[in-house]
């Protein structure tokens, strides 16, 4: 990957101009990261400066110990020359809860962006100890994207209260072919102190050829 440094935080901006509710009526469960930026952007993409790829590797339901994630979507968008990146995660068992990493204790399960998927108004921490649960802090991008020295995380909550979590990094793209690492960071969120420790890191390969 031949990617220029540039200033990223683009997914944060770009959430804070969606109308409320607009991503349940145009949502499906797993939210494709075109219909991502059309929606949040509120603008049609040209064909001309995006790019799709395919996903070469172990990429569905990847056993993280606590937590199973499935790589969904490498996305590229010329004209704002930025990667992104989608990655879904569920607990593998019962009494886990995921947070993204970008959201803090005190946001919402139902989201802070107006999703309106599911109805939830708890807050991570509320949540996980009414319900009796372990709340497992979880990072989730390409390796890659630290190299390039700025990026960005941001989430949606789905409707089954767990998280679509998105990467961006800024760049041009140069190449068909792209091999990422991604990089799965488990935190667990100590639910008096809310302090969060390190439980778990794994890596997942992906080759990305452009479609």
């Amino acid at each position: 990957m031949n990617m220029h440094k540039m200033a990223a935080g683009l997914l944060a901006g770009i959430m804070m101009v969606a109308p409320l509710g607009v991503l349940a009526e145009e949502a499906e469960e797993s939210l494709p990261i075109e219909q991502y930026l059309q929606v949040t952007m509120g603008q049609e993409l040209s064909a001309d400066t995006t790019k799709s790829f395919t996903l070469e590797g172990d990429i569905k339901d990847v056993d993280c110990s606590l937590i199973k994630v499935s790589i969904e979507e490498v996305f590229y968008d010329g004209e704002y020359e930025s990667l992104y990146t989608a990655v879904t995660a569920v607990p593998a068992s019962d009494d886990v809860m995921i947070k993204p990493a970008d959201a803090s204790n005190d946001d919402y399960v139902c989201g802070n962006w107006g999703e309106n998927l599911n109805t939830d108004t708890r807050t991570f921490l509320e949540a996980a100890k009414e319900d009796g649960k372990r709340l497992i802090n979880v990072y989730a991008y390409p390796k890659e994207f630290e190299e390039e020295g700025s990026y960005s995380l941001d989430h949606l909550q789905l409707a089954d209260g767990n998280p679509l979590l998105l990467s961006s990094c800024g760049g041009t793209l140069n190449d068909s072919t792209i091999s990422l690492t991604f990089t799965i960071q488990l935190y667990e969120v100590d639910l008096e102190t809310g302090a969060s420790s390190l439980v778990g890191t794994y890596e997942i390969p992906v080759t990305a050829t452009v479609k």
